[in-house]
């Protein structure tokens, strides 16, 4: 019997859809284009609802970003993508995570600005990933501590960046923009989890910060991306691009016929809705 994980990762040899990685617990791409509501792609159901006075606005884009959420200046308004436990990250619970996000900044005029962040109300629990008035990223354990990757690093407003952080297996957090580690990575200073909204592009609780610019698509990985995968990322998207692992002159053309019916047999199940590893009866195999 093969491992459901396992075939669950065939991705990582097979192609560089990272939509369908089982570590990939929220992909906000907003190819909506219009309304109050952007999909998680993902192969969870963390869904993002529009809030705020200011109703955000869609802006047209290329891909990889597909389409931007535009923040104007209105301090209140943010995604809510939920409270579900796959994007409940606490490095005290032994958690590694990563975050990816297209940012073009209007102002670094504030002092700080929120990408994404999960906190408490009593200001103890959660995390805060984001950038200060320098342009430089910070990962901030709510309550214990800050710590920043790279100075300047956002060194130009109204120019397109790709941001990215990872919290590796040894605790060492590491930051990049454009694909390029910003900083030495450092030990992060820890944070807990906490039963509260993720929200993106606000604070929930304590000063807001709000992200003055356009937001395209960002992801959540429950694992420390490297930076061959940053950079797979940054330049396809999370979706990639499917490709053909085995060279002609290493196999038959029979087994590579057979090898892309079940790349799009598989993919084209996952689009509709269905579970291509689940029997009728809920049995895994």
């Amino acid at each position: 019997m093969i491992p459901r994980a396992l075939l669950a990762r065939f991705h990582h040899i097979f192609t560089t859809n990272y939509l369908l990685d089982a570590d990939c617990e929220g992909a906000w791409r907003f190819q909506e284009g219009s309304g109050l509501v952007t999909a998680d792609e993902s192969q969870n159901t963390n869904t993002g609802d529009f809030k705020g006075a200011g109703e955000p606005s869609w802006q047209s884009g290329d891909p990889p970003k597909a389409y931007q959420l535009y923040y104007p200046n209105f301090q209140d308004d943010y995604i809510d993508v939920g409270l579900d436990s796959t994007i409940n990250f606490g490095s005290q619970s032994g958690d590694r995570w990563s975050h990816t996000s297209w940012i073009r900044v209007e102002s670094l005029a504030p002092s700080w600005q929120v990408i994404i962040c999960r906190r408490d109300s009593g200001g103890s629990q959660g995390y805060i990933w984001g950038f200060n008035s320098a342009g430089t990223l910070f990962l901030a354990g709510v309550g214990i501590g800050t710590n920043y990757g790279g100075v300047g690093a956002l060194a130009s407003v109204d120019t397109w960046y790709f941001a990215a952080m990872s919290l590796s297996l040894a605790h060492d957090i590491s930051f990049y923009i454009d694909g390029v580690l910003s900083g030495t990575p450092a030990a992060f200073a820890s944070s807990r989890r906490t039963n509260n909204n993720t929200w993106i592009g606000r604070s929930k609780f304590g000063t807001s910060a709000p992200f003055y610019g356009d937001m395209g698509e960002q992801s959540a990985f429950s694992r420390p991306l490297d930076s061959t995968e940053i950079n797979a990322i940054m330049d396809d998207g999370l979706e990639g691009v499917t490709s053909n692992p085995f060279p002609v002159s290493l196999i038959n053309r029979d087994v590579q016929s057979g090898y892309h019916c079940f790349v799009s047999a598989y993919l084209s199940a996952k689009v509709a809705g269905y579970d291509p590893l689940k029997l009728p009866d809920g049995t895994i195999f």
